[in-house]
């Protein structure tokens, strides 16, 4: 069989110049032919027939020779680029076994950190007197505002009701509901201490759980001591309880996809990223269901409206620097288990979509966003052993804010709990904190 029989097959790819390929194929086709073991008496490449083999037999050679040939061929152009083997003429490309490729990078982590060292935040905080600060807090509130999605321009009615009271021990739990836009109920529970001072306004709180069950976390609600065990005790979760058996006044309403609001099985994922098809960040919305819980706190006629404070564990923690950023209203905030830089727990480690703003951080890290708060009171708390956090990150970014205030002249208004202990609620100063300020 020659080479012209082999070139009648049928191709995977096109020779736009089958000339220029013919000393090439004669080469592959040499060595195909010897480890085939196919041998001619004149040495002749064009022909591989023998007088002892019938034409069956010759059919069947030319088979497998051709599957030789192109596999042989396939693996120039595996380890080859077509372009040189075709400049080539008759020389082929040889693949050199054991060649060093060049460094490469596959890590898309590695790429991102790249991109984030090479971002200057246009709102870093950077003011040195009243004035600058002033200037720095105008622009970056409104630029969070419109990265969160912006907000209504009007509020609706808050049609709140009350859907019913349980007698606890030292307080009154009210199951509620309101209006926080049109056609958007938020499930709430209201703690009211029983020994409340009559005649007398008291302090209240917004109490913003993280993940888990919702409002019944922060209320501390189990059905069983099994289900106390599990979902309350290992993260100190139910703050809203303890806050009231204190004397406060504790509103603890359900964020959207959680508790109540869970009932579509919506997760924090599938709503991220299908609000941001439609413009809406889900921050944005929680925060805007928190402002509207401030507003139903300030219809209550128990509540002092020049005492609202806020707390909250994890997303919960989120929720509050978020909310305590762009509301003024709320005089005193506790965050727990959730400060650092935004490389070190959004980027460094992955986390749930619903703690991200996209493009922030082109305008802000973490502590330029949490030093909107000042100068009212603001405390952090931070486990040694919380795995979300790196504590030696959360330490240097702490002198951030202390730089904020400082700058206000309040440097007594910042403070940071490092305990000892995991991502969870830790109350060591808290309680003092809010007592001291509100």
């Amino acid at each position: 069989m020659c080479l012209s029989y082999i070139l009648k097959k049928p191709l995977r790819f096109q020779l736009t110049e089958p000339v220029r390929y013919v000393n090439f194929m004669e080469i592959i086709l040499l060595s195909a032919v010897q480890k085939a073991e196919v041998t001619s008496p004149e040495n002749d490449w064009c022909r591989i027939r023998t007088q002892e083999k019938n034409q069956k037999q010759e059919e069947d050679k030319a088979d497998l020779l051709f599957f030789v040939v192109l596999t042989k061929f396939d693996l120039y152009l595996r380890f080859s680029n077509v372009e040189d083997i075709v400049n080539s003429g008759s020389r082929p490309i040889p693949f050199t076994k054991g060649a060093k490729m060049r460094e490469r990078n596959y890590s898309t982590l590695s790429y991102l950190l790249r991109v984030h060292d090479q971002i200057r935040p246009q709102y870093a905080f950077h003011a040195t007197d009243e004035t600058g600060w002033k200037e720095w807090h105008k622009g970056l509130r409104t630029k969070l505002s419109e990265l969160l999605g912006g907000f209504p321009e009007e509020k609706c009615p808050l049609d709140a009701e009350i859907l019913g009271r349980t007698e606890e021990e030292d307080y009154v739990r009210e199951k509620l509901v309101f209006e926080s836009e049109p056609g958007v109920s938020v499930p709430a529970y209201l703690l009211l201490p029983k020994d409340l001072p009559k005649g007398r306004k008291s302090p209240a709180l917004l109490c913003l759980h993280g993940h888990g069950r919702g409002k019944d976390d922060a209320a501390g609600i189990a059905r069983d001591d099994l289900d106390r065990q599990r979902f309350i005790r290992p993260l100190n979760y139910d703050y809203a309880h303890q806050f009231a058996c204190k004397g406060y006044i504790t509103l603890a309403p359900d964020s959207r996809c959680f508790g109540e609001r869970a009932q579509d099985d919506m997760s924090c994922s599938w709503a991220f990223t299908s609000g941001l098809l439609l413009g809406k960040i889900m921050v944005g919305m929680r925060v805007w269901d928190a402002m509207r819980a401030v507003d139903y706190l300030l219809s209550r006629p128990e509540v002092d409206p020049e005492r609202i404070g806020c707390v909250g564990l994890s997303w919960g923690g989120t929720h509050t620097i978020y909310t305590s950023a762009l509301d003024d209203r709320i005089k005193v905030a506790v965050v727990s288990g959730y400060f650092s830089s935004f490389k070190d727990t959004l980027i460094d480690r992955g986390e749930c979509p619903c703690q991200y703003v996209p493009n922030i951080l082109k305008y802000a890290d973490l502590p330029d966003i949490v030093a909107l708060i000042a100068p009212r009171p603001l405390l952090i708390e931070n486990g040694t052993r919380d795995p979300l956090y790196t504590l030696e990150v959360v330490k240097e970014e702490y002198k951030k804010l202390e730089r904020v205030y400082e700058v206000l002249g309040v440097p007594e208004r910042v403070d940071i709990d490092i305990f000892e202990g995991g991502h969870q609620f830790s109350g060591r100063k808290a309680f003092d904190w809010f007592d001291r300020w509100l």
